[in-house]
């Protein structure tokens, strides 16, 4: 079994997404979810970029290495009280029972994976871990899904 990351064993894009909002509304703007769904599923800086739009928006009337790190410091915060999705404990449970080779494959990098698989005590759960920095293209690419093919072969 192959499981996707961000917002499947653990909900990190509601946190994004309003760490993001939290911003746009700093500054008189709201971020649709229309807007934000061009963000997902991207490496950083692939798709819809918050931080430039915001500034079509207001111009380039704030500091945006500020905004960026106190954006990012509210999205931490917000993931750090997260739990585990619904039914993944019972999910991996249930998949070790019956033997199945488990795997992630997120496009988010290792850096940002790793460490809440850890957290979450579920890192020894997968036989296999695919991020976007092993591969050259991610989702909607098959290539994160071929590396884990070609590992189980």
């Amino acid at each position: 079994m192959i499981f996707d990351f961000d917002g499947l064993l653990l909900d990190t894009e509601t946190p994004a997404y309003t760490s993001w909002n939290k911003v746009y509304q700093d500054y008189g703007q709201s971020l649709s979810l229309e807007l934000w769904r061009e963000a997902l599923g991207r490496r950083g800086g692939e798709g819809f970029r918050p931080l430039d739009h915001l500034t079509t928006l207001v111009g380039p009337l704030f500091d945006h290495d500020a905004v960026a790190e106190a954006r990012w410091q509210h999205k931490m915060d917000l993931c750090h009280a997260e739990k585990l999705r619904p039914g993944v404990s019972s999910i991996l449970s249930n998949a070790k029972e019956l033997g199945l080779s488990l795997a992630v494959a997120s496009s988010s990098g290792a850096e940002w994976v790793l460490p809440w698989l850890h957290k979450h005590d579920i890192y020894k759960e997968f036989a296999v871990i695919r991020t976007g920095d092993d591969v050259e293209q991610v989702k909607p690419a098959p290539d994160l899904f071929l590396s884990i093919a070609i590992e189980w072969v």
